[in-house]
């Protein structure tokens, strides 16, 4: 299983660079995942969101991995348990399926961009920043890693 995740944001803050590698790290090989920054579209005069998110969905989608499954990381996406994470990812890991999780802009994700996603999840009821939503990504993949090894890290 491939994992990759795809975020449109500026550069982040040391911090956020520091704790998204500390859990980045521990990942195994077999779920390594490879982060793609994309910047988002300029903000510029005439353009409205609308022709602003086309234009980040079609870099998105240039940037995903042809195969992959598309989970896109949304305010109104479903909440899931980190049990219900675990055991998502964990039928994609048996059935080798890579992902491609994405992180929008601060505009969002093109509404076309998530009828294509296979899924949408909402990593919480509160709007995060984009480098905490980084990190609390990465720390939920490493927690959905560790619950389908009997790994201490998530004690139930």
């Amino acid at each position: 299983m491939k994992l990759t995740l795809i975020s449109l944001s500026h550069r982040a803050e040391s911090w956020v660079e520091e704790a998204f590698e500390q859990y980045h790290s521990r990942l195994p090989e077999d779920w390594k995942l490879e982060y793609k920054p994309l910047k988002p579209a300029p903000r510029t005069a005439g353009l409205t969101k609308e022709q602003i998110l086309k234009t980040e969905a079609e870099k998105i989608l240039q940037t995903k991995p042809k195969q992959a499954l598309l989970i896109g990381l949304d305010e109104k996406g479903e909440s899931l348990t980190s049990v219900e994470m675990a055991q998502h990812l964990e039928r994609c890991y048996q059935q080798s399926q890579d992902i491609c999780f994405v992180i929008g802009s601060a505009d969002g994700l093109y509404h076309e961009l998530k009828q294509q996603c296979h899924a949408l999840w909402r990593l919480s009821d509160l709007t995060l920043p984009h480098g905490l939503a980084r990190v609390v990504f990465i720390e939920a993949l490493y927690r959905a890693w560790s619950m389908t090894t009997n790994h201490p890290y998530h004690r139930t």
